[in-house]
């Protein structure tokens, strides 16, 4: 876990190595009824544990081709992509759900393809066949 750093221009560290004798005997006689414990104040949300997100690393996609014959409506991990023919899509890299939806031929069909990063794939599936 990497330790969160907060910079404060008004923290004790800011003027280090550049002390005014004259301004610190001023400080002293102050009578603003402020003590200076030589401590900065915590800001309000000190006390509180600071979720960090982990890095994400940039997910890697594909390039999709959907050639379904005659045509269907594609939906792939539940999200409608429209009907076919349309243009390539890009998805992330891995396992995904294809659902074919042809409602003229009563066909509802259901696969399973992997997509591979930085390479164009391509989905073929002829519904009359089914």
């Amino acid at each position: 876990m990497v330790p969160l750093v907060v910079a404060d221009a008004g923290s004790e560290d800011a003027g280090a190595g550049e002390t005014d004798a004259g301004a610190e005997e001023a400080d002293a006689g102050s009578t603003d009824g402020v003590a200076d414990a030589g401590v900065a104040p915590r800001p309000p949300d000190a006390g509180r544990s600071v979720k960090q997100s982990k890095p994400t690393r940039p997910v890697a996609k594909g390039r999709v081709e959907f050639r379904i014959r005659p045509y269907a409506t594609v939906y792939l991990d539940g999200k409608n992509l429209g009907q076919t023919p349309f243009g390539v899509v890009e998805v992330p890299e891995g396992m995904h759900r294809v659902r074919l939806v042809n409602s003229d031929l009563k066909k509802d069909v259901t696969r399973t393809f992997e997509v591979k990063a930085g390479q164009d794939n391509l989905f073929k599936l002829n519904l009359l066949a089914e």
